[in-house]
Order: structure tokens, then sequence, then C-alpha cells
């Protein structure tokens, strides 16, 4: 068989593009989430330093300068944050803050969630 670009103009009818437009789509959508592949926490507002350099620092600085209240989360709201992102799709994770490892059980529950775990220190 003989392919030339008339017999494959033929091929191209009404019917054939509804049914593969939508298998088309269909394709996509198992291909593509609206989850990201990987996501950032920061754990806590604390730090045992005070570096100059730090962004973080600075903003905790200037938020509560402001008069605005930082608590963090609690360890069982992590952990419900974690699964839930998890469940969408997240398999990759960033851990950073003021010190994560300030919350050293934070990094032992994420690390048994995800399938990728960094962790930004000083």
């Amino acid at each position: 068989m003989v392919v030339n670009e008339n017999s494959i103009l033929r091929s191209i009818t009404v019917e054939n593009l509804r049914r593969g437009i939508p298998m088309w789509i269909g394709g996509l959508k198992r291909r593509f989430t609206h989850a990201p592949m990987a996501t950032n926490y920061d754990l806590t507002y604390k730090c045992n330093l005070r570096c100059e350099h730090c962004y973080f620092h600075k903003a905790v600085e200037e938020k509560c300068l402001q008069g605005k209240s930082l608590n963090d989360l609690t360890n069982e709201q992590w952990i419900k944050i974690f699964k839930y992102h998890r469940s969408i799709g997240v398999n990759s994770v960033a851990l950073t803050g003021g010190e994560p490892t300030l919350r050293m059980n934070l990094l032992f529950e994420a690390k048994k969630i995800f399938d990728n775990v960094q962790i930004t220190t000083n």
C-alpha cells in the first residue's frame, strides 16, 4: 500500500475526528494532573541562627514589626497536609523554613510519605 497525501487526507473525516479527539484528550488527562510534582514547605519560623544574608529571617522580623502573629503549624496539621499533597500526586518536597531540623520528627514523617525529600538547613 502506497501512502500519499491524498490517502491521508481522505482518512481524516468528521467521524474519525469525533471518535479520536475524546480519546486523545482522555490520554492527556491521564498524563497530566493539576497537582504539582514537587512543593516547598516552610516548617517553622524558628531558627537557631540570625544570619545577615538570610531572606527568611528578614521576612519574619518584618512581619513581627507589623504586629503579625507567627505561629507554627502543629505536627498533626503538617502530617495532614503531607498526606493530602501525596494523595494528589506530589512526590518530591523541599523542607525549609527558619531551621527545619528544629522539627526533626516532621523530617522523618515526610520521608515516610514522599519519594524525595530535600532539606535546606544552616
